[in-house]
């Protein structure tokens, strides 16, 4: 089920913006958790091995 839905807009008695602001208020939180736990962690393992390789070269070093 939705957030939405367990907030009342599926047959709950939830008005319109009380129902929009507690969606936001879950839903912001978990995407921030998520980007900190999941995404950045994923993105620096694929960055990681071009930034060596960039900063090699710009040394000089012959790494191949």
């Amino acid at each position: 089920m939705t957030i939405a839905f367990d907030l009342g807009v599926g047959g709950g008695d939830g008005g319109f913006w009380i129902v929009l602001l507690m969606t936001y208020a879950i839903t912001i939180p978990l995407a921030a958790i998520t980007y900190y736990i999941v995404e950045r962690p994923a993105y620096s393992f694929v960055k990681r091995p071009l930034m060596q390789r960039l900063r090699s070269l710009r040394r000089g070093d012959d790494a191949g």
